[in-house]
């Protein structure tokens, strides 16, 4: 027996109807408001979601070319960010990949070090700025399908979802703003418990929930980034 759930966009699209709760859709483009608000919604939740932490998808392993304009000069280095980057992971260095975006010797070597993250980093201004020169990316890439998708993260779209949708499909804020309220804690818990299996530790200002309703984790601190 497989447990294994094939994910796509009408399945996912119709779990976060059925927290309204809302009838089904047959298709993304099926007439009614319901389809309707999910092809405007879905995309652009996927990716606040993949922004928001390492849901462990689609990790990618790119090199940085440096950037000619470094207006942050606590950092040696600034460097211009991959096209599709959704959440940066970790900044390594070049030669401990290889140059390729193949994860599985850097994957190996955090299982060696025990999950520590190997540099302080920073993203910022649209730049990544790092001190490790000649610096490769390690992070979640926005070129994914639902086929990489687990269940803890598409719990967490679905309720981003399901916030969408609630005004314009029921007229009711106070379920749009639980459903928000849902989801930010969803992502604190994963966060948390991350940080916790990571022996991380993070002093910035703002809270957790402060950060997820900026719509990304954007503090980076000695041993990882967010």
């Amino acid at each position: 027996m497989s447990f294994k759930t094939n994910y796509s966009d009408v399945i996912i699209c119709n779990r976060a109807l059925s927290c309204l709760p809302e009838s089904p859709i047959a298709m993304m483009d099926a007439p009614g408001i319901a389809a309707r608000e999910c092809r405007q919604h879905y995309s652009p939740v996927v990716r606040r979601v993949l922004t928001m932490h390492d849901w462990g998808l689609a990790t990618k392993v790119e090199s940085l070319a440096v950037s000619s304009d470094n207006p942050r000069r606590e950092w040696t280095y600034a460097y211009a960010p991959p096209a599709d980057l959704a959440f940066a992971i970790d900044v390594v260095p070049a030669d401990l990949v290889g140059g390729n975006s193949n994860t599985n010797y850097f994957q190996g070597m955090q299982a060696l070090l025990g999950g520590t993250k190997f540099g302080k980093f920073k993203r910022s201004d649209g730049k990544i700025y790092s001190n490790i020169e000649d610096a490769s990316l390690v992070y979640t890439t926005l070129d994914i399908t639902e086929d990489a998708f687990t269940e803890d993260f598409v719990l967490v779209v679905e309720k981003y979802l399901a916030a969408k949708l609630a005004m314009p499909i029921t007229k009711r804020k106070d379920l749009a703003d639980a459903l928000e309220e849902e989801g930010d804690k969803m992502v604190n818990r994963a966060v948390a418990l991350y940080r916790s299996q990571q022996g991380q530790t993070y002093g910035d200002e703002k809270s957790d929930t402060e950060r997820v309703r900026e719509g990304s984790l954007t503090y980076y601190n000695y041993g990882g980034g967010y």
